[in-house]
């Protein structure tokens, strides 16, 4: 009877809200959700046998409502401690309370919420970090400097022409020719300096550890519905990015690059100091690496929200509870399924790119020059060390380069390269051929054909070198297959989106190999 239904409906409400209480009293979460999941059930009853409730139930419902609020309280609350405490076994239990409650989105929203928090707190650490240890280690250079003006510089002309070449032991292409940084300590930096380029690498790690840990395995999609992993990658990814442009501002502010840049330009025209290439070693290499760990980040990055996307198309698996039941595909704005993702610091990353380029030109062109001055050949020595000296700063040059990861650096590099071969090197050889053959002095006219022999031999290998490298710099099939499900627009759309980064890496590819084809002694 209508009078029996109501009686029971009252019975559960009471039942229901003594249970919250309970639960609430004991931060007992998994009993309030379940509570309230019958709450739910009530009420999806009623409104199939179209049930009128009466003005006791609106008074138990109001007060089960209020208690419900707590209850998803203390489900935030666990949900943001067990996020900074990175638990996984706990973030997965608690994620899975959201589905009986029927709040899938709002669970996604704190949950992209919670990732980020913990993201933003590791950035800031990493970025106050750099800024204080600077500015401590700017006072020691201050300090430094004003110590050495007070000590007469009695250093030599030739030992400033070894530094020239980075005072690393000269051996031209030596087993061991991956492309690496190389630590370098000049005389202007004592003291090691604190790298932008180590804290935005610890960034981008920090941001793909937590999309592997607690989007990829985590299975987001399985626990809150379809469209649950595109959503919190795209929220990393927005957060890191804004950080990531802090970084890449801070330097470029510090580091004066600009200021460098037109320095170079005038070669101590303008009366300043003349800057010497061994000077720039160390900025050289930092900016490789940046360029280098944020290209990488970008390949992860949208492997990761392409996949995410693809497998948000087909809604969730099972409910996150454990019943079976269908999760629902997310509607929340940006749950978009395209997995496009943007970067505002890439405007950032390209103008230190373009500052790489001056920079390593210039290093590449003095070096050289400095290099060809300090010829010296040992008695009955069938080349002089003029060969060694110069393919050594060319192929520093070129390793780091490649280590940018920029298919535009590398290329403007080797044409450098190539310039500089076929000019000035080529230009000082015949030159002093001419000179020693004019002189009758003809070993010393063989030494001088042999040196271009020998710089032949060291093309072929420095141009082999590259191109093995070339490879694995830009690599064409660098993206993962997508699994999962998906409809035929998706997987077209993620064909499509595959076949155009493959296509960008292949003209990379070709760009670079086109100017290796014209390297020649």
């Amino acid at each position: 009877s209508v009078a029996e239904d109501a009686a029971l409906r009252q019975a559960v409400l009471q039942r229901c809200i003594r249970g919250v209480k309970a639960a609430v009293a004991t931060n007992d979460i998994e009993r309030g959700v379940a509570y309230i999941a019958k709450h739910i059930e009530l009420t999806d009853h009623c409104a199939v046998a179209e049930t009128t409730t009466n003005a006791d139930d609106d008074v138990l419902i109001e007060v089960l409502e209020h208690e419900e609020q707590r209850v998803r309280a203390l489900l935030a609350a666990s949900l943001s401690r067990a996020v900074e405490l990175e638990d996984f076994s706990e973030t997965l239990k608690i994620l899975r309370l959201y589905h009986p409650l029927r709040s899938e989105e709002d669970g996604v929203m704190d949950y992209a919420r919670h990732l980020c928090s913990a993201f933003e707190r590791s950035a800031t650490l990493l970025y106050s970090s750099v800024v204080q240890q600077q500015q401590q280690q700017q006072q020691q250079l201050l300090q430094q400097s004003e110590e050495k003006g007070n000590v007469a510089d009695g250093a030599d002309d030739n030992e400033d022409d070894d530094d020239a070449v980075n005072g690393l032991k000269l051996k031209f292409l030596e087993e061991t020719d991956t492309p690496e940084p190389t630590t370098t300590t000049t005389a202007a930096a004592t003291d090691e300096r604190v790298s932008c380029a180590d804290a935005l690498m610890a960034l981008f790690e920090r941001l793909a550890a937590l999309i592997e840990d607690f989007v990829t395995q985590l299975n987001v999609d399985d626990i809150l519905g379809g469209g649950a992993g595109v959503y919190v990658i795209e929220k990393l990814h927005t957060t890191c990015d804004k950080w990531a442009s802090k970084f890449f501002s801070y330097f470029l502010q510090e580091m004066k690059l600009g200021e460098v840049a037109d320095q170079l330009r005038s070669g101590g025209d303008d009366g300043g100091d003349e800057v010497e290439p061994k000077d720039l070693t160390d900025l050289l290499e930092e900016m490789a690496t940046m360029s280098q760990c944020t290209e990488f980040y970008y390949r992860f990055v949208r492997r990761r929200a392409r996949a995410a996307a693809i497998r948000a198309v087909g809604g969730g698996g099972g409910g996150g509870d454990g019943s079976g039941a269908e999760l629902p595909t997310l509607t929340t704005g940006a749950t978009a399924t395209s997995g496009t993702l943007q970067f505002s610091a890439n405007a950032y990353v390209q103008e230190i790119r373009s500052y790489y380029v001056i920079f390593e030109e210039y290093f590449l062109t003095e070096s050289v020059r400095k290099a060809m001055a300090m010829d010296t050949h040992e008695p009955g020595a069938l080349t002089s060390m003029v060969v060694e000296y110069v393919f050594f700063v060319l192929q520093h040059s070129t390793r780091r380069a490649l280590l940018a990861s920029c298919s535009r650096s590398v290329a403007s590099i080797i044409f450098l390269l190539n310039n500089t071969l076929n000019i000035e090197y080529r230009e000082l050889l015949s030159n002093e051929w001419r000179q020693r053959y004019d002189s009758g002095n003809g070993p010393m006219a063989l030494v001088v054909a042999n040196n271009f022999n020998e710089s032949e031999v060291y093309v072929l290998r420095l141009r082999a070198e590259v191109a093995r490298h070339v490879d694995s710099t830009f690599p064409v099939d660098d993206d993962e297959d997508d699994d999962g499900e998906s409809t035929a627009a998706v997987a077209a759309a993620a064909r499509r989106d595959r076949d155009a980064a493959r296509a960008a890496r292949q003209a990379d590819r070709e760009r670079v190999s086109s100017c290796l084809s014209d390297l020649a002694a």
